[in-house]
């Protein structure tokens, strides 16, 4: 994605390099015309320039437009609609708008069948993967479910507080459908900092039994399957449900959704957060109104992410 951006011509002398393949060569002098990897302000320069183009083309193409601005991680797209058709649509038209600036998308992946790349014609295949990762997550585009990859390596030489962050920072999970797990994980680490330990000091034998315990229950959440798609089809009615809770120790909050098609009823978890309560005390019901305010900003954020859909909300 970098690299399909070009820099303006009076920019270019800020990426000025020097190269030379041989020491016995003289120095050459070398200037990056196009957004780089790792030099300053990369990251920006390349999301922004695709931003721009969603505002470029928002009055001939709103939904792509909106596409691009919303659904967008850095070069990964994830975006879905309700019929094959307007799949097949937002596909054509999207790669097309892009195409056009520079932009050639490519490693489709979808869970249904139809999604061939050979009825339309092009040389850009779906990936043959099953299995494709998915901001952190593993996705099952066969069986539409979400799944995590957690590989823990017992430390050979002891449990330090590295080690510990270590492994804490291998387990992503963007929606916080594991949260009771990892929110323990950061409580023993939050008890190292407390106890100013150092990083490669072995930890007190009472975190070590716990760590060893908590660190034997990683394996099952492998075994854990999420269904993709938290919604009845055609749904008659739609509820968000929220709920908060704190204690001593760490507080939370979380979201479920429940939709009804009939007499047919599903309630799914959609996301949830938590939080480790702050060294210096405080009392429960001011964690309380911190577990409050973490269902709010959690709230405002799902409703902007289900644009526009009709809820009523239940707290």
């Amino acid at each position: 994605m970098y690299r399909q951006v070009f820099v303006s011509n009076e920019c270019t002398d800020l990426q000025r390099i020097l190269w030379r393949s041989d020491i016995r060569q003289p120095l050459h002098h070398y200037r990056l015309n196009t957004v780089t990897y790792g030099t300053a302000s990369a990251a920006f320069l390349a999301i922004r320039s695709l931003q721009q183009i969603a505002h470029d083309i928002k009055q001939d193409l709103p939904r792509i437009s909106s596409i691009i601005l919303r659904d967008f991680y850095v070069d990964d797209l994830l975006t879905g609609t309700n019929t094959i058709s307007q799949a097949f649509e937002i596909k054509r038209q999207l790669t097309e708008a892009l195409q056009h600036y520079g932009f050639e998308l490519r490693k489709w992946q979808s869970n249904i069948d139809e999604f061939d790349q050979n009825k339309e014609g092009t040389d850009h295949c779906l990936t043959k993967d099953i299995e494709t990762k998915t901001l952190g997550l593993v996705w099952n585009s066969a069986t539409d479910t979400l799944h995590y990859r957690v590989k823990f390596i017992p430390p050979t030489s002891g449990v330090t507080k590295r080690t510990i962050l270590s492994t804490i920072s291998q387990i992503f999970d963007p929606l916080g459908l594991i949260a009771p797990t990892t929110v323990r994980a950061k409580l023993v680490l939050q008890k190292l900092w407390q106890l100013q330990t150092h990083w490669d000091e072995s930890i007190p034998e009472e975190l070590h039994s716990t760590w060893i315990k908590l660190c034997n229950g990683f394996s099952a959440l492998n075994t854990i399957k999420i269904h993709r798609h938290a919604f009845l089809n055609n749904f008659d009615d739609f509820q968000i449900h929220g709920f908060c809770d704190a204690s001593q120790t760490a507080y939370g909050a979380c979201i479920y959704i429940r939709t009804r098609k009939g007499n047919k009823v599903r309630t799914s978890l959609l996301t949830s957060k938590t939080r480790v309560a702050p060294l210096k005390g405080l009392t429960v019901p001011r964690l309380e109104l911190c577990g409050a305010l973490l269902l709010a900003n959690l709230l405002t954020n799902t409703l902007r992410a289900l644009n526009n859909v009709p809820t009523s909300i239940i707290l």
